[in-house]
């Protein structure tokens, strides 16, 4: 309706554009929540950090339903014994600053599961003059590393414990790996008790062989606790998955109560046929949606068009941000 009026009532053509861009980013928006609220986290799946990609998101959330985990990767992810994190290629680091005491150790006191669970702490070494702010996370530890196939999908999942809030910095626990790095780090705050988070990350080509590393780091003033860190490999099994559905970003209202629920596009204008233009089918993607993402060309070579990347004009979400090196 808004292009219609274009050439004869220019002012009217632009609200109605206008009003038409606020429905669909509504619309966008009630899926990127929905979206979320599927994962668990913003960072859990990577797809669900771009707008660009939230098509593919939920592609990839209902091709997952249709996977088997495969055998553990990962030595030592009981958090049993220290000595068999210390012989498995755990590794634990604490920066060097002496107003501040850190503790990593393997306690036997509420574990997730099994009989013990790991334990990171910092404190202050005198109470009363504990830092503001902490600008590097004071102790952390890294797993040992894992040979993932390149292509395949993986699940990096831990049950994690933070009874108290961290002082000294936001972030909390950071739990991060090698794959998506600090960026897509998940953030875990005080929580009342154990809860189970997960990483989806697809091994890019250009990171075959290299090894994968999980990283827990605190990142203030006090304790957390971490067990079950488990990586596996999520193999399809073939058939289709079933669609995901979008539910309702607000929940059913109590009976009887005004529905508050988000807005959606028939609440602003009523619907009504509009004809497609010709449009070439989309090409087949192979492998994990999500993965093959590229720029839309829909009116041919156009100058405003973003310039095509490094990797042949495609837009991954699943591949490491490498920086480069600088020219001499």
């Amino acid at each position: 309706a808004g292009e219609a009026l274009v050439g004869t009532d220019p002012p009217r053509g632009v609200g109605l554009l206008r009003k038409a861009s606020a429905i669909a980013g509504q619309f966008e928006r009630r899926v990127w929540e929905n979206a979320v609220k599927a994962e668990g986290s913003m960072v859990a799946n990577p797809l669900v950090a771009s707008d660009a990609a939230l098509g593919e998101a939920w592609q990839f959330i209902a091709a997952r339903m249709t996977t088997a985990p495969g055998t553990e990767m990962l030595d030592g992810g009981d958090m049993e014994r220290l000595e068999a994190l210390a012989g498995g290629g755990w590794r634990h680091f604490a920066r060097t600053d002496p107003d501040i005491l850190t503790t990593v150790e393997v306690i036997h006191t509420q574990p997730a599961s099994g009989r013990g669970c790991l334990r990171l702490a910092a404190r202050p070494k005198v109470a009363n003059e504990a830092p503001v702010v902490l600008e590097t996370p004071p102790v952390w530890i890294t797993s040992p590393p894992v040979a993932a196939p390149a292509g395949k999908l993986l699940e990096i999942s831990a049950k994690v414990w933070v009874p108290s809030a961290i002082a000294g910095s936001v972030d909390g626990l950071l739990v991060f790996d090698s794959l998506g790095g600090p960026a897509l780090a998940e953030r875990i705050g005080k929580s009342p008790s154990w809860r189970r988070m997960v990483l989806y990350r697809i091994v890019p080509p250009e990171s075959a062989g290299e090894p994968v590393v999980v990283t827990f780091a605190l990142s203030g003033l006090g304790e957390a606790r971490i067990d079950d860190v488990s990586i596996r490999v999520l193999e399809r099994s073939g058939s289709a998955g079933t669609p995901a559905t979008l539910v309702s970003s607000q929940g059913q209202p109590p009976q009887g109560s005004p529905t508050t629920s988000f807005p959606g596009p028939t609440d602003l204008v009523q619907p009504r046929p509009v004809p497609l233009p010709n449009m070439p089918p989309p090409p087949s993607a192979t492998g994990w949606p999500g993965t093959n993402l590229a720029w839309p060309s829909l009116f041919g070579t156009n100058p405003n068009e973003p310039p095509p990347s490094v990797g042949g004009s495609t837009i991954d979400p699943f591949k490491r941000a490498r920086s480069q090196a600088p020219t001499p």
